[in-house]
């Protein structure tokens, strides 16, 4: 359980810092996202995750491909929905 606090605080910083780094280059035309893969077999996500890593690439390939200013500051998921945080 402890473990997976530091990984819930981990994420939780990351996404403040990716707020703050979008805020700081608002004004210079650089978009700032933060991209859920989802659950990928990884020796991280195991054998039991629901996605292969090919799958979770292409989509995060696709959702690349359709951001813009609207997305700046977001945390998304591999299809581009917005994950409140």
């Amino acid at each position: 359980m402890v473990g997976n606090n530091r990984y819930r605080t981990s994420k939780a910083a990351l996404n403040m810092a990716m707020q703050v780094i979008a805020r700081t280059v608002n004004d210079q035309g650089i978009l700032v996202v933060n991209i859920c893969p989802g659950w990928v077999k990884t020796d991280m996500g195991t054998s039991q995750a629901m996605l292969e890593v090919t799958e979770s690439i292409s989509a995060i390939i696709e959702t690349l491909k359709r951001l813009n200013e609207t997305h700046h500051g977001s945390f998304l998921d591999r299809n581009g929905n917005v994950i409140p945080f």
